[in-house]
Parts: structure tokens; C-alpha cells; sequence
């Protein structure tokens, strides 16, 4: 029960609230808090504020703008209330309000501790008390912005890495550094997919170095010491979240800290109040994991809607484009399920890409095809498919109109215009300008509704791709209804969707805002788009902060989005793309895809002519088959703008344990790495065995706090090694496979050594046709007598260090005979 607001005490200056770990010292007059680690005394933020911006507008007229802050108001209570987190229990909550009567605003302030741990929710919102509207622009819960104010970063820096998250699917994902300007397109049309708030161009080449505005949540770390810390809206439902960072390495210290929660100009009438998302703040964050528990509570606060199995299919897109055909379609189709064409791996979804409306970007008239491309329609496609026990995907984009579609022409009212009353064109698709959709007319809403009813209901297409969603609410747009944010408009439209598809139908967002997104889609891209090359002018639109569809920007975004995976929907790394005849990929690049979307666990998509397909390239598919069911993460993310650095691990009686880990060469030119073992948290006092997949090397022995050197990376390559720890000298030792990137733990169903009759026997389990080496250590002083089962390739790689090479068919049983030296 919530207790009354306590009476503020004229010499109460300050009020504590802590759990022993974690401490919020809440100064009265004038306001602002402070975070301290209660453990160690150490002062995490000083003097932070909140922030609130209105204006009043009359007659179209901007008659008064402003913004205010904490320590403008007077505190007139305290009070202890609900946890802002209802699903935990023993949570510590107080609230503030705050009074301004000369502006005429109340403001309430809560912040939320658990019973143990180190992380604060902090929420604010502000009451108009006037007599007429005003215009909401922003509630920050965090304002770290005077000389009064500092953070623990301050005073023993060089520079600082500011995690950036790009607005949206496509949009750019890594650290930035001090020396960097933000990342910010220069132009409308690319600022539109990958900004939530417009630049205007001379403001963008004014943009200062040193200052780092994130979407929705942000890390902060300090490469040389690794202090750091998490902070990040944790609900996203109405309003989206920035965390704006400056930082001035001649000051050493942070100079600005804000997490705004924009509230789009939100009409407050008198009496009404506007709130901020919840804020999730967390000092102690388990560097490099530093975004796990921040994930878990976005999962919980969005209720996630997660998917039961990771999709492994195909996708017309990246070969094909716009040109596919029904032909071709089902060519693909039956190559994919013929055991004689494709030994090697099998899909569960078929999906077909744009290219079938009426005409090249024809978005709109989604019930339409095109009549010599794809002349019977869509249904005797999806039967096809699923009478191939597939599930049939389509791909549209459903908040986008062709200017020349029947749709803008019959509803030109469903259009979303700006404020000249022009209709927008908020993307680009298939080489055609594309007008954006209102998603707050309720004749849109409907459309949306009958159109995702009849794909699933009456075609029976049970995994549908919805692309370019961020069209739908565009900088500058008007709404058919002005009382909601633009999130708040977006999710509503997009949980139409939803609800139209049903449970058991996958969505798949893609060109989405991202984690406003989360609730409404099972799986997400997280990636730009890729290509069949590595990189497309990369040199010259860098620096301008335009990124565009390549194989670098894609792998990139994977190992950075990574920490979404299995906790806000299933991450889409974007398909896959193996030739080498036709592309422009190196087998390196094609190797480095397949190591890093294989260790991320994401959805996997086949995009290529399976006929034009080779045996060897058919075979590299099925080294990701089948889907590793754990994420991987980086252990320097937070500190490497291009990590080097991606890995899983794991430990069974069968596997021992290991680690499989990634070390991407992002260059040009081959270079050299050096491995230190403590950084991929190896223990130093054990020994691990080192393996090269690719290589198929045996690189020794390693002590867990030495280093391993790995010369000549080849330019844009790796090296994709299993490290497992050294085990009992009369034990075998598993140590790889070449049968799937994650080396053993997938494929290895049985590893017994029978010491009484002195018999290893290894049984494989791997759906297809498979050929390949098993790695293993034998026990000390025993060497192999004999081998049961087929003929095996017997390879001595080094001191009681074992190749065999063997071909089977959905599983094989090895049995060695050992002979004691």
C-alpha cells in the first residue's frame, strides 16, 4: 500500500535511499541526485537533474519555448509507493514532487532499487497546471549537464568509448570514440531510415567531435580501465529514448549526460501530465556482458515475443532481386528439398522477396502479381511449399504506397503528409520514391488488418517479412490523430499486425525502429543490408555517414546487436551468401560470414540460384546447420570500434570445456593478431589445446594467461579457433570437428572412453551427408590398435593429438581399440 506523501521537514536537506550495493542520495534544494556505490563509496553520478521542455503554441504560432529543470522546483514531499518493476518484489521506491506554481508545472520523480543489485529505474513526469495547452518536446530523467555535476569517468581518462545504437534495422552499430564526430547521414532521404530527428545539413557539418547521441541505450566504458557503465530506457511503448553523451578529453570529464524521453510535441491539456520511459541505470553492468540484465528487463517491461525455434531457410532477395519469377521460385524450391541435389542440409521456411507486384515497386497492391512473372498468383506458390513440408514466407512492405499504386490513388486521405499537407515519400524501394502511410487513420489500421488476414488466412503464408517500417513515422509527418507520439502510433499500427497474423504465423521486422519494436515481431533484422561483395564506396560514404548494403556494415551489426538475441526476438544477421562464381566475395570474406553468423545463433537465409550452386558451396551452408541455440557475445565490443573478438562457450561430460572463438582481420591487407588467453576469460592456471577450423591445424598447447600469436590473417578473414581446456591425463579429450563452425557440440552425441576394455567410441548426429575430421587427445601413453566401423582416414597431428577423417549419412559410430604404450 502507498503511504501518503510524507511533509517535507524544513531541515531535511537530503533523503538516502539504498540497498547496501547500490545508493541514491536525493538533495532537496535545490533538487538533484546522486548515484554512489554503496559498496565502495565511490561516486558514480554527481548532481543530475531531470529536464522537461514545452512550448505554447497559438494560432500556429510558437509563442513561448523553454526548458526546465529539477532544481527550478521546490520538493513538497516524499513518499514511498509501487515498484516501478511490478514482477520484483522487495524493490525499494520513493517518489518526489515537485512543485514550480510561478510556471505553472508539478513534477514527480521515482526512483526504483531492487532488494539486491546494483541497478536504479528512475522515472519522472511533469503536470500542466495552466489554464490552457502546452506542447511536450522532452522528459529527461537524467540531465548531467553543469560544472557542478560529474560522473566517475572524470579526471583519469584519454578517451572514452560511447556504444552507439543505431535508430533502426539498417542503421550503424558500434563504439565511438572521443576523436570521432557522431554518426549522422547529411541528406533528408538517408537521414529518414536511420534517424528518429532530422539534422539540417549545415548543423551536421557543424556536429562536434566528442559527442555521441544513442538510441535507446548506451555504454560507456573506459578502454583503460575498464570502468563502465549501462544506461538505457527499458520501456519503449510510447515515446522513443536518446542517451546523448559529450565528453572533452582536454577537461577529462563528461560534460553532458542526458536520456531524453521525446514526447513528439505531445498536446498537454490543463491537468494532464506526460511521463518518461523507465531509465535503467547500472555502474556494476559485468563487463563485457554489459548489457545482458539491461536486456532481461526490456524483455520483461515489452513483453517479448519470442519464437520456438530458430528459422534456417531461404530468401529469394540477394541473388534474384526484383527479377524473381514463379519458375525460378519453384526451381529453387525443389532443388532445396531433393536429397539427390542437396545431401547436405534442409530448410523449414521458403520465402519469396519483392519482385512479384504488378510492376518494379509496386508497394500497395499486395494482392496483386505481376501477370507474366507470377501469373496463377500467390496461392499455388505457398501450396507448392508447404506440400514440401516448408512454411511459405512472403516479404512486403506494409506502411508504403507507390505513388502510381491503386492504393495512394483510391485513398489519397491514408497518406501521411507534412505539414504543407504534402504527401511524404519516405523511402525507396525497388529503384521507385515510395509516399508513407498514416498508421493512425482508421482506414489504414483496417487495410493493414484485412490485408495480413487474407496473406494468412486465405493464401496461408505462415512467416511474413515486414520491411521499411520506420516509413510510417518519418521526422516532419502529421498524424490523422495529433494526440499520440509517433511511437505510440507506430506501435499501435504494428500490434494491428500482430494481432491479424496470429500466434503461429513468424513476423520478421526489418527496417524497423528497433526496440520499439520489440513486442510486435519474433525476429529482427539487426543488420544493414548485405551484399555479394564486402564493401560499396565505402571510402567516400563513410565519411559521410551514409551506410549502404555490404557484407562489412552486415557482419558488423551482428556481433554488435548480439546481446538481443533470444532475449528480444530472434536477431536476423541478414541471408547468406556463398559464391564465389558471380560475386565479388574472396573465400576468406565467405569464410568470415559463415564464422560470425554461425557463432551468433541468429536466423539463417539462403539467398542465392541453388543450380548455380557447387558441391563446395552447398557444403559451407550446411557447416551452420544445424543453429547453435546459444547468442555469442564479444569481449570487446565496448572497446574495439570494429571488434576483433566474437565467441561462445560451453562444458559437458562429452565436450569438455571449450570455447569457440572468432578473430576477425576488418582489413584490407593481411595482418597479425596476438590472442591473449584472459581476455576470452581463460583461467591462468589451466592449459588449453588450441585448433584451427578453417586452417585444420592443431596450434598447441597454451597456458590460460598467455598469449597465442596468429600471424598473417588474410584480409577480411579469420582465424576461428576451439580452445579447450586440458583435461585428466587418462581421459581422451574431444577437441574439435570440421562438421560445423561450433566444432563438436552440436554433432558429437556420444564420447566414452571405456577404460576396462580400453575402447573410445565416438557416435556423430548431423542430418545430410557430411565429410570430415574429428579431433581428439588421447589418453597419456595410449596409442590406437584398432579402428571398428568404415574405412577412416588416421591422422597423427601431434603428441597423442588424433585426426580421423570419415563420411557418413545422418549419424556414424567409431569405436577405437587402444593399446596402452
Amino acid at each position: 500500500m502507498e503511504e501518503k506523501p510524507s511533509r517535507l521537514d524544513a531541515r531535511e536537506k537530503t533523503v538516502t535511499i539504498s540497498n547496501g550495493s547500490i545508493k541514491v542520495e536525493v538533495k532537496l534544494e535545490p533538487f538533484s541526485y546522486s548515484i554512489i556505490d554503496d559498496l565502495d563509496g565511490k561516486l558514480v553520478i554527481s548532481g543530475a537533474r531531470t529536464a522537461y521542455a514545452f512550448s505554447v503554441i497559438r494560432a500556429g504560432k510558437m509563442i513561448e519555448s523553454q526548458e526546465i529543470y529539477s532544481d527550478q522546483f521546490t520538493c513538497r514531499g516524499h513518499e514511498s509507493c509501487e515498484s516501478l518493476v511490478p514482477w520484483e518484489s522487495g524493490a525499494i521506491t520513493k517518489r518526489f514532487l515537485l512543485d514550480h506554481p510561478r510556471l505553472g508545472f508539478e513534477a514527480w520523480i521515482s526512483f526504483d532499487i531492487p532488494a539486491q543489485g546494483s541497478r536504479i529505474i528512475i522515472k519522472t513526469g511533469i503536470i500542466n497546471n495552466r489554464e490552457y495547452p502546452v506542447n511536450i518536446d522532452h522528459v529527461s530523467p537524467l540531465m548531467l549537464s553543469d560544472d557542478n555535476a560529474s560522473t566517475f569517468f572524470d579526471g583519469n581518462f584519454n578517451d572514452l568509448m560511447v556504444y552507439y545504437n543505431g535508430y533502426q534495422s539498417w542503421s550503424m552499430c558500434r563504439v565511438f570514440s572521443l576523436s570521432e564526430k557522431q554518426f549522422h547521414a547529411p541528406f533528408k532521404i538517408a537521414q529518414y531510415p536511420h534517424h528518429y530527428n532530422r539534422k539540417r545539413f549545415f548543423k551536421w557539418l557543424r556536429r562536434p567531435r566528442g559527442h555521441v547521441s544513442s538510441n535507446g541505450v548506451t555504454v560507456i566504458t573506459n578502454p583503460k580501465t575498464l570502468q563502465s557503465m549501462t544506461i538505457g530506457f527499458v520501456n519503449h511503448s510510447s515515446s522513443h529514448g536518446e542517451l546523448r553523451v559529450r565528453a572533452s578529453r582536454s577537461r577529462q570529464r563528461v560534460e553532458l549526460l542526458e536520456a531524453r524521453s521525446w514526447q513528439d510535441g505531445r498536446v498537454l491539456k490543463p491537468a494532464q501530465a506526460s511521463s518518461s520511459m523507465e531509465l535503467f541505470i547500472q555502474e556494476k553492468n559485468n563487463y563485457p556482458r554489459c548489457l545482458d540484465e539491461y536486456s532481461v528487463y526490456v524483455n520483461k517491461f515489452m513483453k517479448a515475443e519470442l519464437w520456438k525455434n530458430v528459422p534456417f531457410g531461404y530468401c529469394t532477395w540477394y541473388y534474384y532481386y526484383s527479377k524473381i519469377n514463379e519458375k525460378e521460385f519453384l526451381k529453387n524450391l525443389e532443388i532445396a528439398v531433393d536429397e539427390d541435389k542437396n545431401p547436405f542440409f534442409t530448410l523449414d521456411y521458403f520465402q519469396l522477396d519483392d519482385g512479384f507486384q504488378p510492376s518494379k515497386g509496386q508497394c500497395g497492391d499486395w494482392r496483386r502479381t505481376d501477370d507474366e512473372k507470377f501469373p496463377r498468383g500467390l496461392k499455388p506458390v505457398v501450396d507448392a511449399i508447404t506440400s514440401k513440408g516448408l512454411n511459405p514466407g512472403l516479404w512486403i512492405a506494409p506502411f508504403n504506397a507507390a505513388p502510381f499504386s491503386d492504393l495512394a490513388k483510391a485513398h489519397p486521405d491514408w497518406l501521411l503528409r507534412d505539414r504543407k499537407g504534402k504527401p511524404i515519400k519516405g523511402c525507396f524501394i525497388s529503384g521507385k520514391f515510395q509516399y508513407a502511410l498514416d498508421p493512425t487513420h482508421p482506414g489504414v489500421l483496417a487495410f493493414l488488418h484485412d490485408l495480413v488476414t487474407y496473406l494468412v488466412q486465405e493464401i496461408g503464408f505462415t512467416y511474413i517479412k515486414i520491411d521499411f517500417l520506420f516509413s510510417a513515422i518519418v521526422d516532419g509527418g502529421v498524424f490523422h490523430d495529433d494526440e499520440v507520439t509517433r511511437i505510440e502510433a507506430y506501435r499501435n499500427a504494428m500490434m494491428e499486425i500482430r494481432e491479424a497474423a496470429g500466434k503461429e504465423v513468424f513476423i520478421l521486422g526489418c527496417g524497423a525502429p528497433l526496440l520499439e519494436s520489440v513486442g510486435c515481431v519474433n525476429g529482427m533484422r539487426i543488420s544493414a543490408d548485405t551484399l555479394d561483395k564486402w564493401t560499396m564506396l565505402d571510402g567516400i560514404l563513410s565519411r559521410l555517414d551514409i551506410v549502404v548494403p555490404g557484407m562489412k556494415y552486415a557482419l558488423l551489426n551482428t556481433i554488435t546487436r548480439s546481446w538481443m538475441h533470444k532475449k528480444l526476438w530472434i536477431n536476423d544477421p541478414d541471408c547468406l551468401i556463398v559464391r564465389e562464381k558471380g560475386s565479388k566475395l574472396t573465400l576468406h570474406e565467405i569464410q568470415t560470414e559463415i564464422t560470425l553468423m554461425g557463432l551468433s545463433g541468429g536466423q539463417i537465409s539462403i539467398s542465392e540460384d541453388l543450380e548455380r550452386l557447387d558441391a563446395g558451396s552447398m557444403k559451407r551452408v550446411a557447416l551452420l546447420h544445424p543453429i547453435y541455440p546459444e547468442p555469442a557475445f564479444s569481449p570487446d565490443m565496448f572497446v574495439e570500434q570494429y571488434p576483433r573478438l566474437f565467441m561462445v562457450g560451453g562444458s559437458s561430460p562429452i565436450h569438455g570445456l571449450w570455447k569457440v572463438v572468432a578473430c576477425v582481420n576488418w582489413n584490407k591487407k593481411p595482418a597479425d593478431y596476438t590472442l591473449h588467453l584472459s581476455d576470452i576469460s581463460c583461467d591462468p592456471n589451466h592449459e588449453y589445446h588450441c585448433m584451427d577450423f578453417w586452417n585444420q591445424a592443431y596450434l598447441g598447447r597454451v597456458m590460460g594467461g598467455d598469449s597465442l600469436d596468429l600471424p598473417d590473417i588474410e584480409g577480411h578473414g579469420c582465424r576461428l579457433l576451439r580452445i579447450t581446456r586440458v583435461a585428466l591425463k587418462e581421459q581422451p579429450l574431444l577437441l574439435g570437428t570440421t562438421f560445423h563452425v561450433i566444432q563438436g557440440a552440436l554433432e558429437v552425441d556420444e564420447f566414452t572412453f571405456d577404460p576396462g576394455e580400453a575402447t573410445l567410441t565416438i557416435r556423430l548426429k548431423k542430418n545430410g551427408t557430411h565429410e570430415g575430421k574429428v579431433f581428439f587427445e588421447l589418453p597419456e601413453r595410449f596409442f590406437i590398435d584398432d579402428i571398428i566401423g568404415n574405412d577412416f582416414n588416421v591422422e597423427n597431428m601431434a603428441s597423442q593429438v588424433i585426426s580421423i577423417g570419415l563420411q557418413f549419412t545422418d549419424q556414424a559410430r567409431v569405436v577405437l581399440r587402444l593399446e596402452r604404450a
